[in-house]
């Protein structure tokens, strides 16, 4: 699932900030943390392309989250379908369940500051770029 940078990042930033402060040791500083969440989300996307080559194509499918929002049984019917897993018809009622009793969840939803929007467009791009993500504001 790859989901818009301009959300991952604010998000990201938010659980790092939360585990430290739960499961640190010492009082954390937050000296690096976006420095620290720029890489790794690059070094994620570096790892899963240096291990494309290694799974057969019809092993691996990606989906956007927010397309899998807009359409999760179309989006599972197809990854069903990509990867062989059999009868989606079969779970499709349990998946309209779990959608019905999930109806009113609400995501998060974070500010970026102009400066932090352009470090995530210029640092991100290739991510923004590849999977058709807008750089405009959120």
């Amino acid at each position: 699932i790859v989901r818009d940078p301009f959300v991952v990042f604010p998000s990201t930033m938010n659980l790092w900030r939360r585990l430290y402060r739960l499961q640190g040791l010492q009082e954390p500083k937050f000296e690096r943390l976006e420095e620290d969440v720029l890489d790794t989300y690059l070094h994620l996307f570096e790892r899963i392309d240096g291990g494309r080559a290694l799974v057969a194509a019809s092993h691996f499918f990606e989906v956007r989250y927010e397309d899998l929002i807009a359409d999760p049984l179309g989006r599972l019917r197809a990854m069903y379908r990509h990867l062989v897993l059999g009868d989606f018809d079969r779970v499709a009622p349990r998946v309209e369940g779990y959608l019905k009793d999930a109806r009113d969840y609400k995501t998060n939803r974070y500010q970026l500051r102009s400066e932090e929007r352009a470090t995530i467009a210029e640092r991100w791009k290739p991510v923004i770029e590849r999977y058709g993500y807008a750089v405009g504001v959120n």
